[in-house]
């Protein structure tokens, strides 16, 4: 996927990310692409490592086409992996992962 799809279809965001189903594979983090992000996830992950949501969306997202992720093939390309490969926030991963 080089660019996301326009706001046009930002109402099924919900939905298109309810279809993803985790494999737990970490192959999400280790290829190029989009993980996109709710508000709510944005939320969890925040609270998750103890930032506020501002500085969370900060430092971590990036809004792409009217869509939030906090990984595109330019930005934060490894998402929240640590140096063995392990999500550093599983727990409250976003759905698309």
């Amino acid at each position: 996927m080089d660019s996301l799809p326009s706001k046009d279809i930002n109402s099924f965001k919900e939905k298109i990310l309810s279809e993803f189903e985790c494999q737990k594979s970490g192959h999400c983090c280790k290829r190029p692409g989009y993980v996109l992000v709710t508000q709510k996830e944005i939320k969890k992950m925040a609270d998750y490592v103890d930032s506020t949501v501002v500085d969370f969306e900060f430092q971590n997202v990036v809004i792409d086409n009217g869509w939030k992720a906090v990984a595109t093939p330019q930005f934060r390309q490894d998402c929240f992996l640590n140096e063995k490969g392990q999500c550093n926030i599983y727990p409250v991963r976003p759905i698309a992962c």
